[in-house]
């Protein structure tokens, strides 16, 4: 009589874990719908019909063609392109006239600086900075 018990019981812990093993399949289960989702912004956004998305902060950090900005509490580890144009504004010794763009190097760039950083989607999902224009 205890054999059959003991039998019972282990036959019926096995199917408990076997439905708790299909539930917890279920619902950890990777989402494919957002997967796809996900899949089709990176295209889209890689397109070439989309210059650029921009990015503004201030200047957290520089590790060689990296700028690290933030704002508002978010942090952004941009890697910038070998071919991105670097540019700030020059204020004109004139009055009523406009400032005028200057290119500048990556290393004039300093800590706490305001930019805006005109980003590409690569056809990898990775963002990377195409200009910067750092601000007055």
């Amino acid at each position: 009589m205890e054999n059959k018990k003991l039998i019972v019981m282990l036959v019926a812990l096995g199917i408990l874990l076997i439905v708790l093993g299909f539930f917890l399949g279920l619902y950890l289960q990777p989402n494919n719908k957002n997967q796809a989702v996900k899949g089709q912004a990176v295209s889209s956004l890689s397109l070439k019909t989309i210059s650029s998305i921009t990015a503004y902060g201030k200047v957290e950090n520089i590790n060689g063609r990296e700028i690290t900005i933030s704002n508002l509490g978010d942090n952004m580890a941009v890697p910038m392109s070998g071919s991105a144009n670097i540019y700030t504004f020059v204020a004109s010794s004139k009055k009523g006239v406009a400032p005028a763009r200057q290119n500048v190097l990556l290393s004039d760039i300093k800590v706490g600086d305001s930019v805006n950083i005109a980003l590409k989607l690569t056809s990898t999902g990775q963002l990377q900075g195409q200009s910067l224009v750092v601000l007055p």
